[in-house]
């Protein structure tokens, strides 16, 4: 089954995955750091700001902080109606250094404070999207001036001529990974 990293990581303590089998597949071929016992990862990819440059030009947020600043950006925004990409961005936005998003998001106050930071934004985002083919439709129509989105999708739309920039400045990394169900009947073919 394909899972996101997070949704792997929790299948996994959830008990809900066979263990990889490392003897059938090439440890080599995960890179340095990615290994999990449970989700082999295939696929990463940035959440990143993207913007309509025909709206904002040469003067985007430079920092989640300033993409939160209604007051300087008062710009259409459209973010994912997820919080999965949303809650590590949320707290760059309220000054959490990267290194330290993780160790305050494990904590119950760290997740609260996630949270009232989306809370926050939440009457100033015009498009709560759902798909990633949305989220490049926003950017393409200039429905929205500033987007949260894959890299991939603002990508995509710039290659093709849209009025689109973005950064990878600030941006969180994701993983897409395979897991094999727990008690699965192919279990070595999955392997």
């Amino acid at each position: 089954i394909h899972l996101s990293s997070p949704e792997g990581a929790q299948a996994a303590a959830q008990s809900l995955l066979e263990p990889l089998d490392y003897k059938i597949i090439d440890p080599k071929s995960v890179p340095a750091g990615a290994k999990s016992d449970y989700c082999y990862p295939f696929d990463s990819y940035g959440t990143v700001m993207s913007w309509n440059t025909k709206a904002l030009g040469d003067n985007p947020p430079k920092s989640w902080a300033e993409f939160w600043d209604v007051a300087k950006f008062p710009n259409r925004r459209a973010l994912r109606a997820n919080a999965q990409d949303l809650i590590e961005i949320a707290l760059l936005s309220d000054g959490v250094a990267p290194a330290d998003v993780y160790s305050v998001l494990s904590t119950p106050e760290g997740l609260q404070r996630a949270i009232k930071r989306i809370e926050a934004i939440k009457p100033n985002v015009s498009v709560w999207w759902t798909s990633g083919a949305q989220s490049a439709q926003l950017l393409k129509d200039g429905e929205a001036d500033l987007v949260v989105t894959w890299n991939g999708r603002a990508q995509t739309v710039k290659a093709d001529g849209g009025a689109v920039d973005y950064t990878f400045k600030g941006s969180v990394i994701g993983t897409d990974c395979l897991g094999v169900p727990k008690g699965a009947q192919n279990k070595d073919a999955a392997m």
